[in-house]
């Protein structure tokens, strides 16, 4: 089974009848999953003899009579109906700002917590957990917990100030080395305290964004442990919104780490809002959002706990979901890696602030054109349920590191210069990487410093390292032992200008790079970004025969390039101080200065590209840098499959002898693609398409492009691969 369904939100309004109704009319669609919130209901008699947990437990109970399974979310953003009634609430329970204030609202509208290292408030926190496992462990209905939906903390009181300094003392073990790497001078750890001021060392900023995020991992786990304190058996979720790679607007109040929030419960998932306006967000995007939640989440799956149904408020119809953009969505969703997938919400918000907003079906309960789309889904899911639960994406051939330590330090030097400097360029630069691979048709992974560290990286091809920042002596270890076994390092923009510790590299890059490579880089400059490649770059030898080279006007069928060999560089240039043979130059700038340099070592190498390249595609998307990719991935293989039609993306699920392969048509209009499958073995197969039924014969044969897909507009379509025998 795979798990499907919706929130469902229970309102002190509803009768029983009601909720029994809406429930039934959830499984009817074919859903067979529903997340309940809130999970305790103050608002019953406290008469009753299981006061305040009647209702959840006559909705367990009805649940199980027409086989739905129940997810009880425990934690939403509302406290005073959950862990925090009104009638226990105190004053001391608020968070406190950095100048010492009491924090009601956290200067929002619409979202609200409590300091959870406050010791009463965590005793709270234990009977509230204890409370509902123990009521409802025992109900065959009951999936699990999801503990916390959208994590978010940050306070400055004593408890979390506590915390911070005993995390400090783990990292640096004694003061003396945090003295010199904040430039401070405490003779007690309890007189560390946070500060944003940055003149003197950038340190004391960076450790405390890096301890926000490690701050919401040891709340995670203390409560997944209060609950096993009571239950064991039915697993804890938790979930953030987006990726922490992709959503850097979540930056200071969440504190969102992808990787510490799967490291700290048993399933994670997101919330996933692509559409707050008229223009949704961009599929590349989408893409990118479900690739780095996959990288981080334990065995690559993760929930969907929430997927936007519909439009936001009753004054903002710029949000509206069409039928199909849900189905899309949905399925890039499940493409991608989503274990299961929840929609935000079943019924429309009655109260609040966004009154009229959400849902899958009207105000009166009648079902919209997005929940017939959900039930076709539904449908579809629990015929093949055995591919969809069993079928795992695809890896990609090459990854791009992420490094949360270098987001943060970007975010240090130049959170201070706003607006005359973006406080993105680190997250947008990855954003632009994966986009111009995504616009040529070529997946790309997500990967970290621990995963390069711990030697899982290993089967990538190229590893991509963007605007890396700070390289320390095991990092850059690691970087050189990947090369010499085989695998291409592409780095861009900064590269090891400094260390862990914040210190300026005296010969950049770092971490040991600069000796490698023979020359240092030096000074940089905003102007005179133009690069000519070199020979080996262009003409026969840049490309692939196939009209994958370089140049402004391509290649030809037979490899030859026409137009000019020009790539053009964004926001800088790097200079090179040292003596560099000519054929290590693989382009240069105008003045003949290099611009991108190639160190071989071992059975691979380095290229490094002195501009900030993919942070320009992302500004200005533009031919040159799609060709420069376009070669980059020929000559590595790591296209695992081709089209004739950029506007059809493809995604591939896969197993032993099993197939379910994605297409999704970005134009308005119908179009029709041959398609080839590298990685699958040669044969006979059929490919059908899981919701028409339409199916296509195709031979396998290494290389010819064998498939035939024809994607209606905007469609978004799931084909079967079955070998034929």
């Amino acid at each position: 089974m795979f798990p499907f369904g919706a929130v469902y939100k229970v309102y002190r309004e509803h009768s029983l009848e009601e909720i029994q109704k809406n429930l039934k009319a959830i499984r009817d669609l074919g859903m067979n999953f529903v997340v309940v919130w809130p999970a305790v209901f103050w608002w019953e008699d406290p008469a009753l003899p299981d006061y305040p947990y009647h209702t959840g437990k006559e909705i367990l109970r009805y649940a199980e009579t027409i086989g739905l399974k129940v997810i009880m979310e425990t934690a939403g953003q509302i406290a005073c109906l959950e862990y925090a009634p009104d009638f226990v609430m105190k004053d001391e329970y608020l968070t406190v700002t950095r100048d010492g204030l009491p924090d009601r609202d956290h200067g929002h509208w619409f979202f609200g917590f409590i300091n959870y290292f406050h010791p009463e408030v965590r005793a709270l926190m234990r009977g509230y957990l204890h409370g509902i496992a123990e009521q409802y462990r025992g109900f065959p209905a009951l999936y699990g917990y999801d503990i916390w939906n959208e994590t978010m903390f940050e306070s400055h009181d004593p408890h979390t100030m506590a915390r911070f300094q005993a995390w400090l003392q783990e990292k640096y073990g004694t003061l003396e080395r945090l003295n010199d790497a904040w430039e401070s001078t405490y003779s007690q750890w309890t007189q560390v305290r946070f500060s944003q001021l940055l003149w003197a060392s950038v340190m004391p900023f960076v450790d405390y964004k890096e301890f926000h995020k490690d701050a919401i991992g040891m709340i995670v786990r203390e409560w997944r442990d209060m609950v096993r304190e009571v239950d064991t058996d039915h697993p804890v979720i938790v979930d953030n919104i987006h990726s922490m790679v992709t959503e850097d607007w979540s930056y200071k109040v969440r504190a969102q780490d992808d990787w510490v929030l799967a490291a700290s419960a048993d399933e994670m998932g997101i919330s996933f809002y692509p559409k707050g306006h008229s223009q949704a967000m961009a599929p590349y995007r989408r893409a990118l959002v479900f690739t780095a939640v996959r990288a981080a989440a334990r065995d690559g799956r993760f929930w969907i706990s929430e997927m936007q149904s519909h439009h936001q408020s009753i004054y903002n119809p710029f949000s509206s979901v069409a039928p199909h953009e849900l189905r899309r969505w949905t399925l890039e969703a499940i493409a991608h890696g989503a274990k299961g997938l929840i929609y935000w919400k079943w019924n429309n918000f009655q109260k609040g602030l966004q009154t009229f907003g959400r849902g899958l079906v009207d105000a009166e309960g009648n079902l919209t054109e997005r929940a017939r789309i959900a039930g076709e889904i539904g449908q579809v899911l629990a015929a093949d349920a055995d591919a969809f639960v069993a079928l795992a994406p695809r890896p990609a051939r090459a990854a791009i590191l992420y490094d949360r330590l270098c987001h943060d330090f970007t975010k240090a030097f130049t959170l201070a210069y706003v607006p005359t400097l973006s406080t993105t360029i680190y997250p947008d630069s990855i954003a632009g990487l994966f986009r111009c691979f995504w616009d040529i048709g070529v997946p790309l992974d997500v990967v970290t410093p621990a995963d390069l560290l711990e030697g899982r990286v290993a089967d990538y091809r190229v590893l991509f390292v963007t605007g890396q920042l700070n390289l320390s002596p095991e990092m850059g270890a690691a970087l050189t032992a990947y090369a010499a076994a085989g695998g291409h390092v592409v780095l861009d923009g900064k590269c090891g200008e400094i260390g862990d510790d914040s210190l300026l590299s005296r010969r950049p890059p770092g971490g040991g790079l600069s000796e490698l490579f023979g020359y240092k880089v030096g000074d940089m400059h905003p102007e005179g970004l133009e690069i000519r490649l070199s020979d080996a770059w262009t003409g026969n030898g840049g490309c692939a025969g196939d009209g994958a080279g370089i140049g402004n006007g391509g290649c030809t069928a037979e490899g030859k390039c026409v137009g000019e060999s020009v790539l053009h560089g964004y926001y800088e240039r790097r200079d090179v101080e040292g003596d560099l043979p000519a054929d290590r130059v693989a382009g240069r700038y105008a003045d003949g200065a290099p611009a991108l340099v190639t160190t071989t070592h071992g059975a691979g190498g380095f290229l490094q590209i002195l501009t900030l390249l993919w942070y320009g595609y992302d500004r200005q998307p533009g031919e040159p840098t799609r060709a420069f990719a376009r070669t980059l991935a020929a000559r590595h293989g790591l296209a695992p499959w081709r089209t004739d039609v950029a506007e059809v993306h493809l995604a591939l699920k896969a197993g032993a002898d099993a197939w379910l392969l994605f297409a999704f048509n970005d134009a308005d209009t119908a179009k029709t693609c041959s398609v080839c499958l590298e990685d699958l073995p040669d044969g006979a197969y059929e490919a059908v398409e899981l919701f028409t039924g339409r199916s296509a014969a195709f031979v396998h044969d290494g290389g010819a492009a064998s498939l035939t897909l024809t994607c209606g507009a905007n469609a978004s379509d799931v084909y079967r691969i079955r070998r034929r025998t």
